[in-house]
């Protein structure tokens, strides 16, 4: 949008000269303004596959966590779909998830926050905490909502859980 009323004014011989100096800015101001657009775009579709798979809508949850991921990239967004998918009893899909984070994870990092997401959803306690003490001694951001989320419902009568929430203060 910024840019388009940049060409309309430089079009018209208006403040040229004001709009040649200006052109990076309002280039980084367009930019910003898309990936604002992205971000809350990302973001609705995350709350509302969240609110989707909470109410056992998996199929739903499973478009929205796809949709995410492939608008963002951000592998956290394929964990989920990997979650939803053994949530709903598709083990075979939700393992492949879990072998393509293993392969991302020899060429990019790929936070040990994501793993457990998936052994969640698999119903796999012993590794879904193994890969969680990764995350906490790696110190990753995400895990400041462990107390609340409600993927770690199925984790929460659990000891190691209780202890790793001790271990970062929650």
């Amino acid at each position: 949008m910024a840019l388009g009323i940049l060409e309309l004014v430089c079009s018209v011989g208006l403040i040229v000269p004001v709009a040649f100096y200006w052109q990076p800015a309002l280039t980084v101001v367009a930019a910003t303004v898309l990936a604002i657009e992205s971000l809350v775009f990302v973001w609705v579709h995350a709350k509302y596959r969240d609110h989707a798979e909470y109410r056992g809508r998996f199929p739903d949850a499973i478009v929205r966590f796809r949709k995410a991921y492939d608008t963002s990239g951000a592998l956290l967004h394929l964990a989920n779909v990997g979650h939803a998918f053994g949530k709903s009893g598709n083990r075979s899909e939700a393992l492949r998830v879990l072998t393509q984070l293993m392969e991302f994870s020899k060429t990019r990092y790929v936070s040990p926050y994501s793993f457990p997401l998936v052994y969640i959803g698999l119903g796999d306690r012993e590794k879904a905490c193994e890969w969680l003490q990764k995350a906490v001694t790696e110190r990753s951001l995400s895990i400041v909502t462990m107390k609340v989320d409600p993927v770690y419902d199925d984790l929460r009568t659990d000891p190691r859980f209780a202890s790793l929430l001790r271990q970062i203060g929650l």
